[in-house]
């Protein structure tokens, strides 16, 4: 199977999807479903990138790497950009503890396994509408938003 178009080294949707993966493991540590979950996303996006023959597995294992090495590098830098942050605007010094919260688990992985179907299938649509249109998903502890936009 051959696929039409330019792609290269390494894999920008396994990077992407592990960059997500590692962020929420990072985030939601004793959160075993958000753990499981996301790097299993991130699995089946990456092996889908081999199975549609748009990249070989080393773009892949690449693109993970880097994606999970990102996540893990600005986790750990999170305290200091956050300080360098507040002391540039002179902002007071606030709880930036990111390892608090909770999130609906299920609500959340279902909602971002949707979203990229929805995404997928605008992109395969004939309409101009669909084609131009992009679904977000955004969560936090406190709300989960849906955000559609459409370009011209």
């Amino acid at each position: 199977m051959s696929v039409k178009g330019s792609y290269s080294f390494p894999s920008g949707h396994a990077s992407g999807s592990f960059v997500i993966a590692t962020s929420l493991t990072l985030r939601y540590p004793d959160n075993p479903w958000i753990i499981a979950g996301s790097f299993t996303y991130a699995t089946l996006v990456s092996l889908g990138r081999m199975y549609w023959g748009v990249h070989y597995p080393s773009d892949v294992l690449v693109g993970s790497l880097i994606g999970a090495g990102s996540a893990a590098l600005i986790y750990s830098l999170r305290v200091p950009i956050i300080k360098a942050k507040n002391d540039l605007f002179n902002q007071s010094e606030r709880n930036d503890n990111l390892s608090t919260g909770k999130i609906n688990a299920p609500v959340f992985l279902i909602s971002l396994a949707a979203s990229d179907f929805l995404n997928f299938y605008f992109t395969k649509s004939k309409s101009t509408i669909l084609k131009k249109s992009k679904i977000n998903f955004s969560s936090s502890s406190k709300m989960n938003t849906f955000n559609y936009s459409y370009s011209f």
